[in-house]
């Protein structure tokens, strides 16, 4: 918004000084002979506007497999014979104590078990052979699908899949969030938000491909399914681990970035976010804005389904109000009404005229006269102002406000007047609307 940044030249009128007659176009001397001045050499002393830098533009978090329950192991029961009492009524002999036998004594017969002995140490072994076999056939039965800890061992990696977008379509907080990994604390992941988002945009239509299933090196699954946010049809893989509580999601929440209402106090579904970022459920959220003086465009309605829909957010730019932008013309107006208004050489709203011009005349300090143009007045009426990227609440105009500029120079003792034909054009114009009271800053 400014003039090429050329050294001040000037086209001088005619002078009116008495003691020094000024110089006028083609350099009449005071004898009347046209002398031709010698050409100096330019000196720029003009600055130029760079605008904003653009920000660079924010991993996602990693689990580690926790370790599945250990098997069950047994201990080995100990084998107990039978014990027989004492029949009643049967006789009870005492013999004498002996040291030894007579000699030709017959050697008396020996006892073999009894019936009910043999009876018990069969029934013995048969029980330690069923328990070794049983014990056998239930190492050999392989675990069912989730894990083998608590939870629901039989909930396949799929079913977790449609179980978590359920309760999502459901607004059941607690069933969606007892299926991820490692739920993150973040103040959006709420009953209230949830229910927001599926008024907004509910979750339809779900299908998971059981002929989708695929396993890394680490042993987590991907799984793939289909569903609806509202009008808008999704196809995404989940990423999934076995844990001690059963397959889990790794990835069932996508993030919100809201760095780029950063002083505008944003909303998200009317609930006040102090956070630049914040993982969220999938659905639809209305992006507010706590200054009166701007807007999004679509309502600032955005559908998050996957971690690629952050970008959806980035197009959501701020702009001023249609009420706004005229506040800020008329702001801008006013600031320049009053600052060209100024005799000196250098203003706070046009580029500095101190300095030597590129014919080596010297302005005076206290004669620079300025005005606005038809055609500078125009742009005026149309400025366009836009938010910067870094802080969305100061808006600046890089349209050109053309002025005209005459001073009084000194040029070999002579002073003349004459008109600035490059140099000490008018700088950009800016409102911080995050003030108070709004106000006109030039860079």
């Amino acid at each position: 918004m400014s003039d090429t940044p050329d050294s001040p030249d000037t086209h001088t009128g005619s002078g009116d000084a008495p003691e020094a007659p000024g110089r006028v176009e083609g350099g009449a001397t005071e004898g009347g002979a046209p002398q031709s001045p010698a050409p100096q050499p330019q000196q720029p002393s003009t600055a130029r506007y760079a605008p904003p830098q653009l920000p660079s533009e924010p991993v996602q978090p990693q689990y580690a497999p926790q370790p599945g329950s250990a098997q069950p192991q047994y201990a080995p029961q100990q084998e107990q014979h039978p014990q027989y009492a004492q029949q009643p009524g049967s006789p009870v002999y005492t013999a004498p104590y002996q040291t030894g036998r007579q000699a030709g004594e017959p050697r008396p017969p020996k006892k073999g078990l009894s019936t009910g002995a043999i009876i018990g140490i069969v029934a013995g072994a048969a029980a330690l052979l069923l328990l070794f076999v049983g014990g056998l056939v239930w190492l050999l039965i392989p675990s069912a699908p989730g894990g083998s800890g608590g939870g629901d061992a039989a909930r396949s990696p799929e079913q977790t899949v449609e179980q978590y977008l359920q309760a999502l379509s459901d607004a059941d907080a607690e069933a969606a969030t007892a299926l991820l990994a490692s739920p993150r604390d973040s103040p959006l992941l709420t009953q209230e938000m949830l229910e927001a988002s599926q008024e907004l945009a509910p979750i339809t239509d779900i299908e998971v491909d059981p002929e989708s299933v695929v396993e890394d090196e680490y042993g987590d699954l991907s799984v793939s399914a289909s569903f609806k946010v509202g009008d808008e049809a999704v196809t995404r893989d989940f990423s999934l681990y076995e844990s001690s509580d059963g397959w889990t999601l790794l990835d069932g929440t996508t993030s919100m970035s809201l760095a780029s209402f950063s002083g505008l106090d944003p909303t998200v579904n009317g609930a006040e976010v102090s956070e630049d970022y914040a993982d969220v459920f999938i659905g639809g959220y209305e992006i507010g804005l706590g200054s009166d003086y701007f807007e999004l465009p679509d309502g600032g309605m955005v559908v998050l389904a996957t971690f690629d829909d952050a970008s959806n957010i980035h197009e959501l730019k701020p702009a001023l109000t249609e009420a706004a932008t005229q506040k800020y013309r008329e702001l801008v107006r006013a600031s320049l009404n009053e600052c060209l208004a100024m005799k000196t050489l250098a203003t706070p709203c046009t580029r500095d005229l101190s300095g030597t011009f590129s014919d080596g005349a010297v302005p005076v300090e206290g004669t620079a006269t300025r005005t606005l143009t038809a055609e500078g007045d125009a742009a005026l009426s149309a400025l366009k102002p836009e938010p910067s990227m870094t802080q969305p609440q100061v808006v600046s105009s890089h349209d050109t406000i053309v002025i005209s500029t005459t001073l009084e120079a000194d040029k070999d003792g002579m002073r003349g007047t004459g008109e600035v034909l490059l140099g000490g054009g008018v700088l950009s114009p800016s409102v911080d609307f995050g003030k108070e009271t709004p106000s006109v800053t030039w860079d």
